[in-house]
């Protein structure tokens, strides 16, 4: 698909699932996203079919930028060419996808997805998504190596919390965002579950929240371009 952005960005950024339609419409809302279902591709949670040994979990998230006219695109950091299995690179690749889902809520996943925190009021107006893919690019924020832990590729909250403070730095959000961003990902969430009716099995429930285990540490990856 075409992105309606500049061919030098398409290296190092995923633009398949983004629709050209939404690059210029003005960002109205900027939230914190967790990602609900199990991890392991590139995050420092205890996946068990990445882990032999049990550790801390944690969660992916992404900031998704609502824009004027109610639509919304995603922008979060994955492993190249990943599939949910762990594959050989340690490279990331800034993903900016429209997202054809409602609103997720602050207490009913949609569909496997919370809304932990949104911003509304300190946006700069104007703002669009090709200028944030433009800070992105002129501060190298697509150029990312994860650090291989546990059998794993760690470093996705690290990148969002340097995404979320250069926001923050360069006036596209007020002060204070990167920290709020900072301690919500110090959290595990989780969506609730219920047992089946024969006892045997537990299903999705629909309600999530903060798990109430230690959550494990955000771990740094490497930027391959300072600026």
């Amino acid at each position: 698909m075409e992105s309606g952005l500049d061919q030098h960005y398409l290296e190092t950024f995923d633009f398949a699932q983004l629709c050209p339609e939404h690059v210029d419409l003005e960002i109205i809302e900027v939230d914190l996203i967790v990602y609900l279902d199990d991890q392991g591709y590139c995050d420092e949670g205890g996946h068990a079919a990445a882990n032999k040994t049990k550790q801390r979990s944690a969660n992916h998230f992404a900031l998704w930028f609502r824009l004027k006219d109610s639509t919304t695109v995603s922008i979060d950091i994955t492993q190249k060419n990943y599939t949910h299995n762990l594959g050989p690179t340690t490279e990331g690749s800034a993903r900016v996808a429209s997202i054809p889902t409602p609103d997720p809520s602050k207490t009913i996943p949609t569909p496997d997805a919370g809304c932990v925190m949104k911003e509304t009021c300190n946006i700069r107006p104007g703002m669009t998504i090709r200028m944030v893919v433009e800070l992105l690019y002129r501060q190298g924020l697509d150029l990312y190596r994860f650090k291989p832990t546990f059998n794993q590729h760690s470093g996705c909250r690290y990148w969002l919390y340097v995404f979320s403070y250069e926001l923050e730095e360069f006036g596209v959000i007020g002060r204070g965002f990167a920290d709020c961003v900072w301690r919500s990902m110090h959290v595990h969430y989780l969506r609730s579950k219920y047992q089946s009716a024969k006892g045997k099995r537990f299903k999705p429930g629909n309600a999530w929240g903060a798990s109430g285990e230690a959550c494990a540490n955000i771990i740094a990856g490497e930027f391959l371009l300072c600026v």
